[in-house]
């Protein structure tokens, strides 16, 4: 039988009712993958000036549960986002992650199977095993993706010509 790559399972969660979804998460991962031997990581944002409240899961039996569950947390901080786009926070976490295969898993996602029976393919990265077109469709006189891209990172402030690949043609 073939061995199985080790990987880790990456949440991303904070205070609220996120704080719940994270133990639902973790609880049912572990009951359908009770030998996993990867990390499960409990990602969260560190408090900072573009959190107006403390954005980590504040309630102790919380955290407790999850550490019983053999999550462990990992704390990351938020450069570009916080409590104005929330969802930002997921990018960032990224960064702080080890430098390893992993999963990342949406903090409503209930699992109700092994893991043992899909087939992640690390080498060949995917966003979803669902996947479907989500990028822009391009218009016929423009504008071309880097304009496009370019009006988000305005948005938040951004450097977009740092973000780019020179090495690569533009529209690569």
């Amino acid at each position: 039988m073939a061995r199985r790559q080790r990987f880790t399972i990456v949440m991303i969660e904070q205070s609220g009712r996120l704080s719940y979804e994270a133990v639902l998460l973790a609880a049912s991962f572990r009951s359908f993958n009770p030998a996993f031997q990867g990390k499960l990581f409990v990602a969260e944002p560190q408090p900072s000036p573009l959190w107006p409240e403390d954005p980590r899961i504040t309630s102790t039996a919380i955290r407790s549960l999850l550490t019983d569950l053999g999550a462990s947390f990992l704390p990351f901080e938020n450069r570009a986002f916080g409590a104005g786009y929330p969802y930002g926070k997921n990018i960032e976490a990224l960064a702080a992650l080890p430098d390893e295969p992993f999963v990342f898993l949406d903090s409503d996602t209930l699992i109700t199977g092994s893991f043992d029976d899909l087939g992640f393919d690390f080498a060949r990265p995917t966003a979803s095993m669902r996947r479907k077109a989500t990028w822009p469709v391009l218009g016929l006189y423009g504008p071309g993706h880097t304009p496009i891209w370019a009006s988000r990172y305005a948005n938040f402030g951004l450097d977009t010509a740092g973000s780019l690949d020179l090495t690569q043609p533009d529209e690569y």
